[in-house]
């Protein structure tokens, strides 16, 4: 599932990495959160017989769209895939054969990020962030980086109701962990060491562009 706002510069590049994947993909659902750009062209143009789209009349931020379309999945585990990150081609393979030769039943399960730096016209590669377990409220909150990638089970998290929605920011920030701080009340957390997933670093980034307001939001909580 993905939720695009302006993601002209990356969004079919995103939408590429699933159609190269070398397993098959049950649904892709995109949500585009009122863009003003060309990415719901883009969108139109992408041969992906999975893709379901959604058109959000107004910008809502990224949990409420996602929202949206979180009822309406209906195979066993789903993976959160920002517009502008990509997947390796072998990410859906790697994940099944996890959740086949493994004990995880139901909860969240994630692994590790491989970090690229976008420049004006070339992605330069930088580093494997290694992820950890992560047992409690004050692991989560402590964890260096974003926890992902994020595989979630599907019923799980339909029954939490999908993303909680706060007042901090009128509920466009730190919205996964929100989430997750939920999720850690009801169902486990899985970590695996598997890298299949390509975040990308960049100036117009949410994550970059709020990166001070944590401590804010550590108050709010």
């Amino acid at each position: 599932m993905i939720a695009s706002y302006n993601a002209e510069r990356f969004i079919s590049n995103c939408l590429h990495s699933i159609a190269e994947q070398s397993a098959s993909v049950a649904q892709t659902f995109l949500v585009d959160d009122a863009s003003t750009d060309n990415t719901v062209a883009l969108v139109q143009q992408t041969n992906l017989p999975t893709l379901t789209t959604h058109q959000m009349p107004e910008n809502v931020g990224k949990s409420k769209a996602l929202n949206q379309v979180i009822p309406f999945i209906t195979s066993e585990w789903v993976l959160e895939l920002d517009a502008d990150d990509w997947l390796d081609p072998d990410a859906i393979a790697t994940i099944k054969m996890l959740v086949n030769t493994t004990s995880i039943k139901e909860g969240l399960l994630y692994g590790n990020f491989r970090h690229w730096k976008q420049e004006q016209k070339t992605v330069t590669f930088k580093k494997i962030a290694k992820g950890k377990a992560v047992r409690s409220q004050q692991d989560l909150l402590r964890y260096p980086f974003p926890l992902g990638p994020r595989l979630y089970h599907t019923s799980s998290l339909q029954a939490l109701g999908g993303y909680p929605t706060s007042s901090f920011h009128d509920g466009r920030l730190f919205e996964d962990v929100l989430l997750l701080r939920e999720w850690l009340n009801h169902y486990p957390f899985h970590y695996a060491d598997f890298t299949v997933y390509n975040v990308r670093k960049h100036d117009e980034s949410i994550t970059k562009k709020n990166h001070s307001k944590w401590n804010d939001f550590l108050r709010y909580l």
